[in-house]
């Protein structure tokens, strides 16, 4: 017999759901300053999680310059002691994103980036690692205040999310872990690697010069290991090309011998992420990244057929026909140099037997097609 427990819309409603329990209380915010314990009583003292929204939505309307202070100390600390899909949290993330005072804003990012630092300096165990990782993560998912405030101590995260992941990568690589373990330890390395790559791709250059090799060695050493997955290592290739922008050129052009098929994608696919349509269009002695990149790619395509390689490559080419399609568009492509050969690789993979490999041949042809539209009808006009 199955029992189906039916809730009216109002139980489900925030409205009717416990006011959720912040950190600091009462207590604690008594000992900070005891005369502003009457701005967040009603907060801490709603009886419902919808009252206990409107009640933090009406603190940010009466706040006066003087509560700035104690505000962004008491807020700033109940969005990190929320839980990651907590109904307040949300509601704070909001009510931030709306402050228009200057000095309010401020004082919050300088919050968020003490919080932060401390956080990445605190030498916590793992469980408290990954939900330091998490709570950079949020910080940088349309929270402007956040975003600031991780940026305000990139050095400090960076170097954070840098030892997270070297840690993660070791325990991956261990003789001894064990099949469970090795998984979940990987799972924690793309989640890491992924905010790291949200976190530094654009602000490289505000990094000190040892961190930034540190970094750059540590992504090379990821993308040289044949036994981690492709999705770390790809996301590897981010940073190590927005960390090399200057020489990956030369690199793609003349491999290093240790550049086997998978450093190579990953290499292609952090190219393709770092550069503009513009950039990868433009030709250096004689030749521009898109046609590099194809040639690169075509070459693996013909050289390894293992199934996760297959689908790798085959979202590079199609990834690369995208921008490619975006140059076309942009008139930056003067011919159509190398799409033969491409052509050859979309009859080969048309019908292949994994759906995902098939369906993305069948986008890349596609786009081929109407990147050839796009250049026989610029020829002819001019």
């Amino acid at each position: 017999m199955v029992t189906v427990n039916l809730r009216s819309k109002e139980a489900k409603s925030s409205g009717n759901r416990q006011a959720e329990t912040l950190i600091p209380d009462i207590d604690d915010i008594k000992q900070i300053s005891g005369s502003s314990i009457e701005l967040f009583k009603p907060i801490l003292e709603a009886e419902s999680l919808g009252n206990q929204i409107n009640c933090l939505k009406s603190l940010f309307k009466v706040l006066s310059a003087d509560d700035h202070q104690i505000a962004s100390i008491v807020v700033v600390q109940w969005w990190f002691n929320s839980q990651l899909a907590s109904s307040v949290r949300r509601a704070i993330t909001g009510c931030l994103n709306q402050v228009k005072d200057e000095n309010l804003r401020n004082l919050v990012i300088e919050q968020i980036g003490t919080r932060l630092r401390n956080d990445c300096s605190s030498g916590e165990e793992a469980r408290g690692q990954e939900a330091s990782v998490k709570n950079i993560q949020r910080c940088l998912e349309n929270f402007s205040c956040g975003e600031a405030g991780v940026y305000r101590e990139i050095e400090a995260v960076t170097a954070f999310l840098v030892g997270c992941l070297q840690e993660k990568v070791e325990g991956i690589c261990e003789e001894d872990v064990s099949p469970v373990e090795k998984v979940l330890l990987t799972d924690q390395a793309v989640v890491v690697i992924r905010v790291l790559v949200a976190v530094t791709k654009d602000h490289l250059s505000t990094l000190s010069d040892d961190l930034t090799a540190s970094l750059v060695e540590l992504v090379d050493g990821v993308m040289q290991h044949p036994s981690l997955p492709l999705d770390l290592r790809s996301n590897a290739g981010i940073i190590y090309v927005a960390a090399k922008k200057e020489t990956i050129r030369e690199r793609l052009r003349t491999p290093k011998e240790t550049d086997c098929e998978g450093v190579r994608l990953s290499l292609y696919h952090g190219v393709l992420s770092c550069s503009s349509t513009k950039d990868l269009a433009l030709a250096s002695e004689g030749t521009s990244l898109l046609q590099i990149l194809l040639r690169g790619y075509l070459e693996v395509a013909g050289s390894v057929q293992i199934s996760t390689m297959v689908l790798a490559y085959s979202r590079g080419l199609l990834n690369w026909s995208t921008r490619f399609l975006e140059a076309c568009r942009a008139e930056l492509v003067g011919g159509a140099e190398g799409l033969d050969s491409a052509l050859e690789f979309t009859w080969l993979h048309l019908e292949h037997q994994v759906d995902s490999v098939k369906h993305n041949t069948k986008e890349f042809l596609s786009n081929i097609i109407l990147s050839c539209h796009l250049l026989k009808t610029e020829e002819t006009t001019t």
